[in-house]
């Protein structure tokens, strides 16, 4: 049942950044960005936590970390010249590759290829942080962190066989990262001008 309550905040969280966040975009592009990463992250949630299918789930979560790291990207590409975009599909193409080598079950390659997306997504954050103003600067790459401990603490679970401090410390961390995250894009300066 709780597992019920924390998805239909995630999808609050969704519904957040479209209606409040629609009304006031700082940027058209990053917002519908936002929105694409929220609605992909709500999918996942949903197969996760309401359909119990955690495969699909974890694929959506790329897709999701993918949608987040073009929302970033746009600033590295300035940096490295669109280097950055080609070295992790490298990555991603390594992993596969190794997993397919290896034999490795479908679900432990898809963990590899999260952790690698949501790594790079975290990183990219913090170079965008540093091209945008305040408040946004500090609420998305500390929701991307936030996103990123929330996952450190669903690897310790697995790994501890289901100790619940870990799955309280998940929702700890990824409740206030989803909140933060949805209202990210919105145009704090024009709402205080208004």
């Amino acid at each position: 049942m709780i597992d019920i309550i924390f998805f239909f905040y995630v999808l609050l969280c969704f519904f957040v950044s479209t209606r409040i966040i629609g009304l006031n975009d700082r940027d058209q592009h990053d917002a519908d960005y936002l929105r694409a990463a929220m609605f992909l992250t709500v999918l996942a949630d949903f197969c996760m936590l309401v359909w119990r299918e955690n495969t699909v789930g974890l694929a959506l979560f790329i897709a999701a970390q993918f949608v987040h790291s073009k929302r970033y990207a746009k600033d590295v590409k300035r940096l490295a010249g669109g280097g950055a975009e080609m070295f992790f599909l490298c990555v991603f193409a390594a992993i596969l590759i190794f997993a397919h080598i290896n034999k490795t079950p479908a679900r432990e390659t898809l963990a590899g290829l999260y952790a690698c997306s949501l790594l790079t997504s975290v990183t990219l954050s913090y170079i965008h942080a540093a091209k945008i103003p305040p408040p946004n600067r500090i609420m998305i790459p500390l929701g991307m962190t936030l996103f990123l401990l929330c996952d450190i603490n669903v690897g310790l679970y697995n790994l501890s066989s289901g100790n619940n401090i870990f799955r309280i410390m998940i929702w700890v961390f990824y409740l206030p990262s989803q909140a933060l995250l949805a209202l990210s894009a919105k145009d704090y300066h024009f709402s205080r001008e208004a």
